[in-house]
C-alpha cells in the first residue's frame, strides 16, 4: 500500500481533493479507477472531483493543473476548481499571492486576496448558440449553450427553487443536442441587472453541485446577449455563497472573464492506495 496525502478544498460548496503532485511520484494509470472510488459521498473522502498540482511546462508559469471529473474522467477544466487549485498551490508555497498557471483549457492568472477569496481569469467563452426548443414537457423553456472551457447549457425559469435539476439535467446532458460530449445544464433566475440565482447540474459528477464557476459564467454571458444582466454580476449558488462574475461581451461569446468567490482548506488526510 501506498500513502498519498491530500486536501479537501471548498470554492462555495463546490468540494475538490487536492494533491501536490509537484514531484511527479502519483502515476498516471491508475487516476480513473481511484477517483472515481474517493469521489464517492458516504463511502470515501467524497467530492465533486480532484485537482491535481502538477510542474508547468515553461518556468514562466507557476504549475500546472490537471482537473478530474467525480466519475475519474478527464476534463479541460473547472471554474471553482481553478480557483481552489491556486488556493491550495499558495498555502503549499508552491505559487505567490498573483500567479498564472496552465490548464488543459488554456492560461489562467489567479489572485489570492487578502480576506482568502480567489480570483481566477479564465480563458474565453465561445460557441454561443440558441434558442433551442426540446418538444418535451420536461423541458418548457428555450435552451441556449455556450462553452466556457467546458460545454454547458442554460435555461432561464421563473422559480429556480421549484426546478426538477435532477430531472431535467439528467435528461438534458446526454440530449442529441450535445453530444457527443454532452454538457453541464443550468438553470438561472434573474434578481436584477447585476444579480441571479444559478443551479447546476454537473456532467461526470451526475448530479446537483452546490455551485458550478464555468455554469455561473455561461448563464451570466447568455444572459447579457438576452438584455437580461451586464457585467458585473454576483451570482447566488445553491450553497447560498455568491461567485462575482465579470466579462466583456464578443459576437461569439465573451472574453477578459473572471471568477472571483470563496476558496477554503476544509482539512487535510492521508489515503492508501
Amino acid at each position: 500500500m501506498t500513502e498519498l496525502q491530500f486536501t479537501k478544498m471548498s470554492g462555495c460548496g463546490n468540494d475538490f481533493i487536492a494533491i501536490n503532485n509537484m514531484d511527479n511520484h502519483f502515476p498516471e494509470e491508475i487516476r480513473q479507477k481511484l477517483f472515481a472510488k474517493w469521489c464517492s459521498r458516504g463511502l470515501s473522502i467524497g467530492s465533486d472531483g480532484v485537482i491535481i498540482l502538477e510542474p508547468a511546462s515553461s518556468p514562466d508559469f507557476a504549475f500546472r493543473m490537471r482537473y478530474y471529473n467525480a466519475d475519474g474522467g478527464e476534463a479541460a477544466t473547472c471554474g471553482n476548481g481553478s480557483r481552489c487549485m491556486a488556493k491550495f498551490a499558495y498555502l503549499e508555497g508552491v505559487a505567490p499571492a498573483n500567479m498564472q498557471f496552465e490548464t488543459l483549457a488554456g492560461l489562467y492568472k489567479a489572485t489570492i486576496h487578502e480576506d482568502g477569496r480567489a480570483t481566477v481569469d479564465l480563458s474565453d467563452a465561445s460557441e454561443i448558440a440558441g434558442p433551442f426548443k426540446i418538444s418535451e414537457p420536461i423541458v418548457p423553456n428555450n435552451i441556449y449553450s455556450i462553452n466556457t472551457g467546458v460545454p454547458h447549457a442554460v435555461i432561464f425559469v421563473d422559480d429556480i427553487w421549484n426546478v426538477q435539476v435532477g430531472t431535467i439535467g439528467h435528461y438534458l446532458r446526454y440530449h442529441s443536442l450535445f453530444e457527443p460530449a454532452g454538457a453541464n445544464i443550468n438553470f438561472a433566475q434573474v434578481v436584477d441587472e447585476n444579480h441571479m440565482t444559478v443551479r447546476t447540474y454537473e456532467r461526470g459528477v451526475e448530479a446537483e453541485t452546490l455551485a458550478c464557476g464555468t455554469g455561473s459564467i455561461a448563464c451570466c454571458i447568455i444572459g447579457e446577449r438576452l438584455g437580461l444582466v451586464k457585467s458585473p454580476v454576483d451570482v447566488q449558488t445553491c450553497s447560498k455563497e455568491t461567485l462575482g462574475v465579470t466579462f466583456v461581451p464578443t459576437k461569439t461569446g465573451a472574453t477578459k472573464i473572471t471568477l472571483t468567490g470563496n476558496a477554503v482548506e476544509v482539512f487535510r488526510g492521508v489515503i492508501n492506495y
